[in-house]
């Protein structure tokens, strides 16, 4: 049923953080049923905790979506326990069961590679600690544990309201996944559907400087100047300005390889026990 108000997303690509959201995102963005604004990620039940302020932000996020058309983000925050608690219970509270829910879920090591890329990039980590930081930092095989990020999502909106994606369908099978995405959301496949690029790739990091960060990241940016903005000059104008980075070649020791292959060793079983449903999940190769 679609939400006529505009007050609340009728979908959300909830994860997983360095899975091909992005590629997901932009595909399906593509569909004139659908609207997806250029802010992929507003992160509005991370930010805010009171409901009316909820559905306002959403109210604007979504200001420019049609009445025949379905609502969606992908904030892959929503599944990143146990940084951010309390999204599902923020999220039944304003959806109710009128929500459907996608997650795509890679090897959880190769995750955690991505993951560590990218925080290089951002100059949150240097290469020669990550033996060290992934240890240490419970983040980076928190988000790789995927039935327990997808467990209180379960709990509360059901397996029927979720769609599991392999992040290797989703690489060697595109146009099949949005088709697959398209019939869960109950829509139809309206245009052709441009697949030549990905998004978001890993060797095309791009750090933020201070000053563009304060820009982006401003309300009068993010309210009055984004929504005006094509993706396509965004994507231009974030090559032009943000500055690439080379992120080297990065490589765990085979001891931190071991243990994290150990401690993740059951995550596809674990899966398949919570959806019922075999995903392939582990693709990575040993040192």
């Amino acid at each position: 049923m679609i939400n006529k108000e505009k007050n609340k997303p009728d979908f959300i690509i909830i994860g997983s953080m360095k899975c091909g959201t992005t590629t997901l995102y932009s595909d399906l963005s593509q569909l004139q049923s659908l609207y997806m604004p250029s802010e992929k990620e507003p992160a509005i039940l991370t930010k805010f905790s009171d409901q009316d302020k909820i559905k306002s932000e959403y109210s604007r996020h979504f200001k420019g979506a049609a009445d025949n058309q379905l609502c969606g983000e992908a904030s892959t925050d929503y599944t990143k326990l146990p940084i951010f608690e309390g999204v599902v219970d923020k999220a039944y509270q304003l959806c109710g069961n009128n929500l459907k829910l996608i997650m795509i879920m890679r090897d959880p090591i190769e995750r955690i590679y991505s993951h560590l890329k990218h925080d290089i990039a951002g100059g949150l980590i240097s290469a020669d600690e990550i033996d060290r930081v992934v240890l240490e930092n419970a983040e980076y095989l928190a988000i790789s544990d995927y039935a327990k990020q997808l467990l209180p999502w379960i709990s509360r909106f059901g397996i029927e309201n979720l769609l599991c994606v392999s992040f290797s369908d989703l690489k060697k099978h595109r146009i099949e996944v949005i088709n697959d995405v398209a019939k869960f959301l109950g829509v139809k496949i309206d245009r052709s559907i441009d697949i030549e690029a990905v998004q978001n790739k890993g060797t095309e990091l791009r750090r933020t400087g201070r000053l563009a960060s304060l820009v982006v990241n401003s309300l009068v940016y993010r309210q009055y100047i984004r929504p005006f903005i094509s993706d396509s000059v965004r994507v231009r104008l974030r090559k032009m300005v943000l500055r690439k980075v080379a992120v080297p070649d990065i490589k765990l020791s085979k001891q931190t390889e071991d243990v994290l292959r150990q401690k993740l060793s059951n995550v596809e079983a674990d899966v398949e026990s919570l959806i019922g449903k075999r995903i392939k999940i582990n693709e990575f190769k040993k040192n």
